[in-house]
Order: C-alpha cells, then sequence, then structure tokens
C-alpha cells in the first residue's frame, strides 16, 4: 500500500522533472516565453543557402534571437522571406539594416542586425527589417566586374599576339624590307638631286649676294653724303622754311580779308562808305 509520504515525493519528483524538461525545450528547442520575443521579418533578394530555422539572429554581434522561419516570397520570384525573433530589448529602429554572415568555416549562414543609429525611430514589431549589403556581396560584385575585364583583356591580348604573328611572318617581314629599301632609294636619290642643284646655283647665288652687299654699300654711301648736304645747308634751311612761313601767314590774312570783303578782287582800294542822305 502506497503510503501519504511515497506519493508526495512521486508528485516532487514529477515536478521537478517536468520543470527540467521545460527548461531543455526552452534553452535547445527555441521555445519562446510570450511577451519577452518579438518578431519581424526580412525579404532576401537572393539565395539564403546555409541559413536554417532555428539559427541564430546576432544585434551587432551579439546574440539575441533566433530564425523563425524560411519560406520562398510568392508575391516576388526569386525571394525568400526569413521571420526571426528578438529580444524585445532589442533596439531595433528604422535604419537597422540585416546582413548574412558565415558561422564560420562550416557554410552555415546567421543573421546579424547593425547601423542602428540613435536618432532614427524605433521599428514596429511585425515590420520589415532592410537588408544590408555586406562585403560578401561587394565581394562578389567585385568578382564578376573583375571577371568581365579579365575576359576583355584576354581577348585584347589574343587579337595583339594574333596581329604580332601576322607582322613577324616571313612574307610580311620580306613585304617590310623591300619596301623599307624602296623607301631608302627614294631618299638617297632625292639627297644627289638636292645636291646636284646646289652645286649648280651655287655661283648664282653668290652674284646675288654680292649684288645684295653693293647695294647695301651704296645706299649707306647715299644716306651718308644726304647727312652731309644737309648739315652744310642748315642754315639756308632754316632761313627758307622761316621765309615759307612768313608766307603762309600772308597768304592767310589775304584769304581772312577777301571772305570779309570780296570786292577787294575788283578794286584795288576798298570802295568808299556810303553816307545816308
Amino acid at each position: 500500500m502506497i503510503t501519504r509520504t511515497q506519493r508526495v515525493r512521486v508528485a516532487i519528483f514529477a515536478l521537478v522533472g517536468g520543470a527540467l524538461i521545460a527548461l531543455v525545450i526552452a534553452v535547445f528547442g527555441g521555445l519562446n516565453f510570450r511577451g519577452k520575443r518579438v518578431r519581424y521579418w526580412v525579404r532576401f533578394d537572393r539565395t539564403v543557402y546555409g541559413l536554417q530555422p532555428g539559427g541564430d539572429v546576432y544585434f551587432e554581434g551579439v546574440r539575441v534571437g533566433a530564425v523563425s522561419s524560411i519560406a520562398v516570397d510568392a508575391s516576388r520570384v526569386g525571394s525568400v522571406r526569413v521571420v526571426i525573433e528578438v529580444d524585445r530589448s532589442v533596439p531595433v529602429r528604422a535604419d537597422t539594416h540585416a546582413f548574412l554572415i558565415f558561422a564560420g568555416i562550416t557554410g552555415v549562414k546567421e543573421i546579424d542586425l547593425r547601423d542602428s543609429t540613435a536618432a532614427a525611430p524605433p521599428l514596429p514589431p511585425g515590420s520589415q527589417i532592410q537588408v544590408g549589403a555586406s562585403a560578401l556581396d561587394a565581394l562578389g560584385r567585385n568578382a564578376t566586374a573583375l571577371a568581365d575585364k579579365s575576359t576583355l583583356l584576354i581577348d585584347h591580348a589574343s587579337e595583339l599576339a594574333a596581329n604580332l604573328a601576322r607582322l613577324t611572318s616571313k612574307q610580311q617581314l620580306g613585304q617590310t624590307v623591300d619596301e623599307t629599301r624602296a623607301a631608302a632609294a627614294s631618299v638617297a636619290a632625292a639627297g644627289d638631286e638636292l645636291r646636284a642643284m646646289l652645286r649648280e646655283n651655287r655661283a648664282g647665288v653668290r652674284a646675288s649676294i654680292d649684288s645684295i652687299d653693293r647695294a647695301a654699300h651704296s645706299a649707306t654711301d647715299l644716306v651718308a653724303e644726304l647727312q652731309r648736304v644737309v648739315r652744310a645747308n642748315s642754315e639756308q634751311v632754316r632761313a627758307t622754311i622761316g621765309e615759307l612761313h612768313d608766307a603762309a601767314r600772308s597768304l592767310a590774312d589775304l584769304a581772312r580779308q577777301l571772305r570779309q570783303s570780296p570786292s577787294r578782287l575788283i578794286y584795288s582800294k576798298a570802295p568808299p562808305e556810303r553816307k545816308l542822305p
């Protein structure tokens, strides 16, 4: 017969076992107590391969929650909708971004929330968190651009190699040598003709230079003679200039008088003035 003491022990054992089971489920199964966590969702427009439900969610590197569910977004082709649950105390704001990160070298991915600022307003639970561009994404874009440039460089290198091969062929080299020889012969012939022209015209050029020299000496002598004549007759020149100046003044006076009294062209003297009767 079961005694009262045994019943109490069984009841205590059951309570302790239930509490342990609940604790294990809460810790290892990701069970959240109502009111301690809130949900947000993130839309990724690329593959989330390596991200699993129950995966860790971090805030600036601190684990604050877990991935609740992952599903293909039927409203947007090529997109994946990820629902996360984080502690209510996490300061998720309107400018917070979600990043996919690698957990070690196993290929497993996790989510890290970053870039929050105090100036941004809090993001209400149930809202969408925007995706941030991680270093992995930038590396992928740079790798694609680098691959395109490498392909273009290889094409140019191939074309250059083909041109070099064509230029260095025996036929092309022979043609180039022949053209070079022809050009050198033409230059030599032009040089011979130029030297012949110089020899033929050398005497004429010398005669022209002598004539120019004589003309220059004659001009110099003429200038010197003019200077001597001017110095010798400077007094007469000054007197002549004075007389011309006086004559010009007299002509100016005569012109002024004629403008005032044109009748002087007819009478030698001015006509008498009329007197009133």
